[in-house]
């Protein structure tokens, strides 16, 4: 986790109320232009949360399948890019936001990927066999996370990306569970208010959202900006903690 980083500020949001904080210069992140949350939508039902596993390789002559249907959101990063000529173990976790492939190297966890998010270099292997241990700890721990049993995840993480990336990731990993944060009070805390914008970029670029909670910035006026899982999950995640009152 990144060093001298301020405290996280303890801001509880509700739907009335939520974070009132300005952009300097009236600057924002990218997200700040996508679409709002639709009122109303209550696209995603409670089932039992299960896993089983599969193995990747990445080389010469690999096939390169899709496990997930197409769709229009796009991967932030793709593990298997990085594991250039190495192994990738995938496992798929059953959720109350829909199917999850959680990625993970030798060294921790790589990637959570959304349903409609296509995964290059991961391919089916036998699911008899068991998970490695990053990902059973993994899905454990989300089980926990969507049953309200858990509030902070304590995994391995092996993110692919810049360093000024991994230093937003590691802020990320600090908000406390049921607050959020501005994008402009994130670049505060790490020290540069001016690199708002580049915040936004860096959070929307998360390879391992939930466990990397970036669902927890919002806009500086309180809307719901850019998920890479969709409007509707980002706000399912903040309404599952506590900081949004469920719509009626």
């Amino acid at each position: 986790m990144a060093s001298g980083l301020l405290a996280p500020e303890r801001r509880a949001t509700r739907r009335r109320g939520l974070g009132q904080e300005r952009r300097p210069g009236g600057a924002g992140p990218p997200h700040d232009a996508a679409p709002r949350a639709r009122p109303g939508d209550r696209s995603f039902r409670p089932h039992p949360a299960r896993h089983r596993t599969d193995r990747a390789a990445r080389g010469p002559g690999a096939r390169r399948p899709q496990l997930l249907s197409p769709g229009t959101a796009r991967a932030a990063a793709s593990p298997a890019r990085r594991l250039e000529g190495g192994l990738t173990l995938a496992t798929r976790l059953e959720s109350p936001i829909g199917e999850l492939v959680i990625t993970a190297s030798a060294s921790g966890l790589t990637g959570v990927w959304f349903p409609g998010v296509g995964l290059p270099g991961v391919e089916p292997d036998d699911e008899r066999k068991p998970p490695s241990s990053h990902l059973a700890r993994a899905c454990e721990q989300l089980a926990e996370y969507f049953a309200k049993a858990r509030t902070a995840f304590d995994l391995p993480l092996d993110p692919p990306g810049t360093p000024f990336q991994r230093r937003v990731w590691s802020a990320l990993r600090i908000i406390p569970y049921g607050t959020t944060v501005s994008y402009g009070e994130l670049a505060r805390r790490l020290g540069d208010v001016r690199a708002t914008r580049a915040v936004g970029a860096a959070n929307g670029k998360n390879p391992i959202p939930i466990i990397v909670p970036c669902h927890r910035v919002i806009g500086a006026r309180g809307e719901l900006t850019g998920f890479g899982g969709g409007l509707d999950r980002k706000r399912w995640l903040l309404e599952h903690e506590g900081a949004l009152l469920p719509l009626t």
